[in-house]
């Protein structure tokens, strides 16, 4: 909603200059105003964008969860002093960084760990960076996987992880099920509620007769076919 503010600023201005919304002045935004709103506009871009990437379906989100949460607190850290930063963002940066530390502690479960030790793109050197942060202090975890996944360095962020297992599993056959059973795990429910949101599309009053297999089958094919190069399969 900011964003579309920011985006019709000079329509709003022309408009409440008009004489026919000449009644609209006792409210037009000033530019003080106006640099607020773009400061906030800033403020929640990352959240945003992390956000939307952290609610796909078609890539693992899983492993990605420790990442996001690290890279969003050092995000709000950075506007929590309010010496560099206007006093609002300052107040919202600290508001959200500790609602972001109480869900942080919440997710530390032996599935995160694994689904990102699993994605080629961290491997354990994320928690190793941790360890050396910490002068050199292993966590169980860490000391589990350095014994089963290889040190090598992490591969780019660009990757696609699951083309990465796919190519890979005759090296680490075991290592791969166990990819293909962390990474399928999605880190928030909305994929799972917009499953739930088509289906009711598809059962109707006008067609509510079908069988829970009919159901399953055009669901899944639905689903498959928005995934690239299904079709090459």
């Amino acid at each position: 909603m900011v964003k579309r503010a920011l985006d019709l600023k000079v329509v709003f201005d022309k408009i409440i200059l008009a004489n026919e919304f000449s009644d609209l002045n006792s409210i037009k935004l000033s530019q003080s105003d106006w640099t607020s709103l773009e400061n906030i506009a800033a403020f929640l871009r990352c959240f945003a964008k992390l956000s939307t990437e952290m609610c796909a379906s078609t890539y693992p989100t899983i492993s990605a969860v420790y990442p996001m949460y690290n890279l969003l607190m050092g995000h709000a850290e950075k506007k929590m002093n309010k010496d560099k930063t206007p006093n609002n963002i300052a107040l919202a940066a600290n508001a959200a960084w500790n609602k972001l530390y109480e869900y942080y502690n919440k997710a530390s479960e032996e599935t995160h760990y694994i689904a990102t030790i699993l994605d080629p793109r961290w491997k354990i050197k994320y928690f190793k960076d941790w360890e050396d942060e910490e002068n050199g202090d292993e966590n169980m975890y860490y000391k589990n996987a350095k014994k089963i996944y290889f040190n090598s360095t992490p591969e780019p962020g660009t990757i696609n992880v699951l083309e990465w297992w796919k190519s890979h599993k005759s090296n680490y056959p075991t290592l791969v099920k166990m990819a293909r059973n962390y990474l399928a795990i999605p880190a928030t429910s909305a994929p799972v509620e917009r499953l739930f949101s088509e289906s009711g599309n598809l059962i109707t009053p006008e067609r509510n007769r079908l069988r829970s297999d009919i159901i399953h089958a055009i669901m899944c094919l639905k689903s498959w076919l928005t995934i690239p190069n299904i079709t090459n399969q």
